[in-house]
């Protein structure tokens, strides 16, 4: 089960389009894509808009499709890319900003506010790791500001309760944006959700060593460590027979016993709180001494923390001043805690973008992404490739020269050229290769660029399938760049203009759009048969090889093996008869434009006097539910 709590976000966001930086597993993404599904008029045909799902795993991002794929949105455009990095598509109106409507940035936390249905977060949770878990988080949030558009909205969440990870972050976002940014309450938006204002005031405590650097230390010095440093010292005795030589080997026996003095003290100071202090009260002076007692530190301004730690404590984590306090209005953040209504801990900020940034304040931006860039003692950022990063800074650059080249007034059809060039031009496509143990390369599949299809592929299907010229647009079908593409996909046309932008030219493309039509395998008229996967979007353009059915002949096409026609009512058998070898297209009467309901099947003409559905199992038992389901409440 997914907690009420992921919708959150969703609610407060309406994606058209939408950038969702750290997507996977996908359960807001979902919710993102149904809105957008949703028809904005009676007569729209396909949704308006997009939501760009990104995710920095190349797991995780497939994981993402697989959630997906039950939505079957043409609206999806997946990639995978590190949120930080991910490129800026500059708006026309305003060249310094991004293009999003809203941009949802769920960022990686330490999850403390899942403790509930995950008690075992706390065998790993450590303070100090989740203040460097702040520069991570604080970069998305620069990233996500930036690529959002004058007027568009930024949502932050997290599902920890640390303030350090959510409203110092929201904090420093406000600060360096310098008026551009500002807090937005949407409370009355989501009646019944209890939830408690944002902290303008913290402490900022941590321990002296991360996690991984105590367990290293207390390696060291544990008794079986200890009992090989002793041993090696009797031996070392033995084989010298100089008394200077034993002396020294005795200072070594001092030495080893002021070690086991200090690993013991280390012991002793991170004994259970409860086994070593029972606190009377919780007011502030017996939480001190719990929180000393428990090996944390408490630092009241940056000048305290120490010059080792100064990178992981950075400034930003500590509270605002009482005049930033004010004009920041952090109490509009939403903060849910898991026992007002019986549901795991949640952070979520809604800022809007009121301005365009002032040259200072990008400046500013840029100045805190280049800080954090070189901060490398977080998990997150260790296991980041180089190279990655490199190709990342490289197209960062030639997008700043491209937009340097417009504001120095390149002529728009240079700029149009340029883009054709770097977009459609199958030479410049990328494609990604494997390579086997014979050091062969092989292309890998679903990791390819999506390009323009030639026009003859399109004329045959015109012709065959009945496609109006004054509603079906050839622009929106594209294929892979992975030889002869086998797949026409079918994506939105806010999607074709982010490709014809440049976007996954500075990403890679996972997956995108629906399956409209699909090589044939057997001899035919034209190459293409029509999927079940996204005829819902091709019928409504069709002229040809369609055919609307009552209930009792669409319930009969809904069969795995063939169907003789002579089992239909007499109208559709003798129209079935009358089509060529090939695929066409079932409709139930009074749905053939309601691509919600998708009542609308893919059948396969066959040389003798049959039929077959050509639609899966599992699509076929839940069609027929839903056919019980609407037909029963008609």
């Amino acid at each position: 089960m997914v907690s009420g709590l992921v919708l959150i976000p969703t609610i407060k966001l309406w994606p058209q389009p939408l950038e969702d930086m750290c997507a996977a597993p996908g359960s807001k993404t979902s919710q993102l894509l149904e809105v957008l599904n949703l028809p904005a008029n009676p007569k729209d045909r396909e949704p308006i808009g997009a939501v760009v799902a990104n995710d920095s795993d190349n797991k995780r991002a497939y994981m993402l499709v697989h959630q997906l794929r039950r939505i079957n949105s043409p609206a999806l455009f997946v990639t995978n890319c590190d949120a930080q990095f991910f490129p800026l598509i500059r708006s026309k109106e305003h060249p310094t900003e991004g293009v999003f409507d809203r941009v949802l940035c769920d960022v990686p936390c330490s999850g403390d506010g899942t403790s509930r249905k995950n008690p075992g977060v706390w065998k790993t949770w450590n303070a100090l790791n989740a203040c460097g878990l702040h520069a991570l988080q604080l970069s998305i949030a620069l990233k996500g500001a930036s690529l959002t558009r004058v007027g568009g909205y930024l949502c932050y969440s997290t599902c920890s309760m640390n303030p350090i990870e959510n409203e110092s972050v929201v904090a420093e976002l406000l600060r360096a944006s310098e008026g551009s940014l500002e807090l937005v309450d949407k409370r009355c938006d989501l009646p019944g959700l209890v939830a408690r204002p944002g902290m303008s005031t913290w402490k900022v405590l941590s321990e002296d060593m991360s996690r991984r650097q105590l367990k290293d230390k207390m390696k060291k010095n544990n008794a079986k460590m200890l009992a090989r440093r002793r041993e090696w010292e009797e031996k070392n005795k033995k084989e010298n027979e100089i008394t200077a030589d034993s002396k020294q080997s005795g200072m070594g026996d001092e030495d080893m016993e002021d070690t086991e003095k200090a690993s013991d003290t280390d012991g002793e100071s991170r004994v259970p709180i409860t086994s070593a202090y029972k606190p009377t009260s919780f007011d502030s002076v017996e939480l001190k001494k719990m929180a000393k007692l428990a090996g944390l530190n408490e630092y009241t301004s940056f000048d305290e923390v120490p010059m080792t730690m100064q990178k992981r404590i950075r400034r930003s984590c500590f509270p605002p001043t009482d005049e930033e306090a004010a004009n920041f209005n952090l109490k509009l953040c939403m903060r849910i805690l898991p026992h007002d209504m019986n549901t795991g801990g949640f952070f979520v900020a809604l800022l809007k973008k009121v301005a365009p940034m002032s040259p200072r304040a990008r400046k500013t931006f840029q100045q805190l992404e280049n800080e954090l860039e070189e901060y490398k003692e977080s998990p997150e950022s260790e296991g980041e490739p180089k190279s990655k990063r490199a190709k990342v800074d490289q197209m960062a650059v030639a997008n700043e020269n491209d937009a340097k080249g417009k504001e120095a007034g390149e002529s728009k059809q240079q700029s149009t050229d340029r883009e054709e060039s770097s977009s459609t031009t199958p030479g410049n496509v990328k494609k990604h290769y494997l390579s086997d143990k014979d050091g062969n390369k092989h292309p890998t599949l679903g990791r390819d660029d999506f390009i323009p299809l030639s026009k003859d592929i399109f004329e045959p299907l015109k012709e065959y399938y009945g496609l109006s010229s004054n509603s079906f647009d050839a622009n929106q079908y594209m294929g892979r760049a992975c030889g002869d593409s086998k797949v026409l996909y079918f994506i939105t046309k806010t999607i074709r203009k982010l490709i014809d932008d440049g976007l996954q030219t500075r990403v890679t493309v996972v997956t995108s759009g629906v399956k409209g039509f699909v090589r044939n395998n057997k001899e035919c008229d034209v190459g293409f048969r029509l999927s079940q996967e996204g005829v819902h979007f091709v019928a409504p353009h069709m002229t040809k090889r369609k055919i609307g059915i009552d209930l009792e002949d669409f319930e009969k096409c809904l069969q795995t093996e063939t169907i003789q026609l002579e089992t239909f009512s007499d109208e559709f058998a003798s129209k079935a008869r009358a089509l060529s070898m090939g695929s066409f297209v079932v409709y139930l009467n009074g749905f053939e434009d309601d691509y919600i309901k998708k009542f609308v099947v893919v059948m396969w003409r066959c040389r003798s006097d049959a039929v077959n559905c050509l639609v899966n199992k599992a699509e076929l038992n839940g069609m027929k539910s839903k056919v019980r389901s609407v037909m029963g409440k008609a």
